[in-house]
């Protein structure tokens, strides 16, 4: 059972923000998921559950995101498995296969298994929560 909490952000630190536009930073790293994915920040932003203000700053790179939120992103905006290695990197994280969320998503991401109803049965059987996508809540 997933029993993590998590918050959608924590603040930048100041070297961290002092990179935020360099190439291997959290914001250039979403910048080119949203691209490849055809999606605009804005458009995601209104799939997620993570008031405008935040959701601004995280784009921005002034907030880092949470493991959570990365996956939010990344199964909102279809976006590869790939590209959420490197969206992890950027933060200092990366997929860990001993919590059976991340297996779970892990495994939706590299299937391209991107159908709401598909993702929604899998998260139940696996009770997998605390994702900020609004359409999980339905």
């Amino acid at each position: 059972m997933d029993t993590s909490f998590s918050f959608s952000f924590e603040p930048a630190g100041f070297f961290t923000r002092l990179k935020k536009n360099g190439k291997y930073s959290f914001k250039t790293a979403l910048e080119e998921t949203l691209k490849k994915s055809a999606i605009t920040a804005e458009e995601l932003g209104q799939n997620l559950t993570i008031d405008q203000a935040t959701w601004k700053k995280i784009c921005s790179g002034d907030y880092l995101p949470t493991k959570n939120t990365i996956f939010s992103i990344a199964l909102t905006a279809r976006a590869s498995y790939e590209d959420v290695c490197y969206m992890l990197a950027t933060i200092g994280m990366e997929f860990d296969d001993t919590i059976e969320r991340e297996v779970v998503i892990s495994y939706l991401l590299k299937q391209k298994v991107f159908n709401e109803e598909m993702i929604k049965a899998a998260f139940k059987e696996y009770n997998v929560r605390n994702l900020f996508i609004t359409w999980l809540d339905e």
